[in-house]
């Protein structure tokens, strides 16, 4: 799979915010801890992949680091890369705890250098920074980072790479002419478009008619999802408890929360056809 290295613009600490140049990911190198927010599927997974492995450091998804023990983040002067903040507070009564049993760990092994992913929607602000902060050095700061989206031309290199889209230039031309430019710079929604389109560029004459296939798109891959963290059940079932429904609201689940965003703007039918395919794909 191809990574393509990304940007990123810091958050201001001041409430108006001055417009910001995206800078490289990569320039964050030297700081003892930061943030990374970002919306599902934008690529916080990918990019933390990406850091750890060309600046060193340690990936762990967020869950794995407050379940299992590290002894090899003990003492560790490298970086620990922890990713998915937002899916440890899915679910929990207080979602402040999380983050907290995160710092406590943190303490524990003595890790003096961080960072921390998270849906920009479960990022609390200043009292989760001010947490963070907590962890420094006098005179260090937490900084927090957005993603920045994909550029065209990262787009027209993950295409063919990822996608099999032999021609980008042709199907980046095509998403503009359906309205449909937006999900071209998320890498999980472009992912469902080249998947609704398919390697030979062929497009449904209308917006509506895309729309359909990325949901219908969308909705298989959370069923293969569930059949394989869930074989015990049949995906779809009457009988499915309600505690092993799918949430549409993890980065995994919810490929077509985008989709059907946009299908609001295109009218009852695109509507009515997200809403019966989030029924299909939802077991119970």
């Amino acid at each position: 799979m191809l990574l393509v290295p990304r940007t990123c613009v810091r958050q201001s600490d001041t409430k108006v915010e001055p417009v910001v140049e995206p800078t490289p990911l990569s320039d964050t190198r030297a700081l003892t801890a930061y943030v990374l927010l970002g919306d599902p599927g934008s690529g916080k997974t990918e990019a933390f992949w990406w850091e750890a492995d060309a600046g060193g450091g340690h990936r762990i998804s967020a869950s794995d680091f407050l379940a299992l023990n590290h002894p090899e983040l003990q003492d560790s002067t490298l970086p620990v890369f922890i990713d998915g903040l937002d899916e440890t507070r899915a679910g929990t009564v207080d979602g402040r705890v999380p983050l907290d049993n995160i710092r406590k760990k943190l303490q524990q092994l003595g890790c003096r250098s961080f960072r921390l992913s998270c849906r920009a929607a479960d990022w609390l602000g200043n009292p989760d920074a001010a947490k963070l902060q907590s962890l420094l050095p006098a005179g260090e700061q937490v900084q927090v980072f957005t993603l920045h989206p994909l550029t065209l031309a990262d787009v027209a290199a993950i295409l063919p790479a990822n996608h099999g889209i032999t021609d980008p230039q042709a199907f980046i031309t095509s998403a503009e002419q359906h309205g449909l430019t937006d999900l071209l710079f998320n890498p999980q929604t472009l992912g469902m478009l080249a998947t609704a389109v398919g390697p030979d560029n062929r497009w449904p004459e209308t917006r509506l008619a895309v729309l359909r296939n990325g949901v219908r798109a969308a909705g298989a891959g959370a069923q293969r999802g569930a059949r394989r963290r869930y074989p015990q059940d049949r995906v779809g079932s009457r009988h499915a408890s309600a505690g092993r429904c799918i949430p549409l609201r993890h980065p995994a689940d919810c490929r077509p929360r985008r989709l059907h965003a946009l299908a609001e703007s295109s009218g009852p039918g695109a509507q009515a056809e997200c809403r019966a395919q989030s029924t299909r794909t939802a077991p119970g």
